[in-house]
């Protein structure tokens, strides 16, 4: 099976994936600690920061870069497969050899047979 490898630090992966639920557990400890956020104020903060983030943060920061500081790190992880082409033609074969097993043609369906003479 191929995997992916971070090739750019790890902990910046982590970080750019735990920013948007970090700053939702920000607004719920205000809200749980006595703060004047009621729960309504505090769950359409929740989902809008955290759906900005999510959603509209990455492709901005295509355009500008310093719109990655609002995901918590300027830049976008990148990753490396760990694999060559051969192992990839090979597994994407076996793939293939496994899918025509898996779905084996209805009934009644036309099959072609090739013949080939004895040498």
């Amino acid at each position: 099976m191929t995997t992916l490898k971070p090739s750019t630090s790890v902990f910046k992966t982590i970080v750019r994936t735990v920013t948007p639920w970090a700053i939702s557990a920000v607004v719920w400890t205000g809200q749980h600690l006595g703060f004047h956020v009621n729960v309504g104020t505090a769950t359409k903060v929740s989902a809008i920061v955290g759906t900005s983030l999510t959603l509209l943060v990455p492709p901005l920061e295509a355009k500008w870069k310093w719109f990655g500081v609002l995901l918590g790190w300027v830049g976008a992880p990148t990753y490396t497969a760990s694999v060559s082409k051969a192992q990839l033609a090979a597994e994407l074969a076996s793939l293939q050899s496994q899918l025509a097993i898996d779905n084996p043609p209805a009934p009644g369906t036309p099959v072609a047979i090739t013949l080939t003479p004895n040498a």
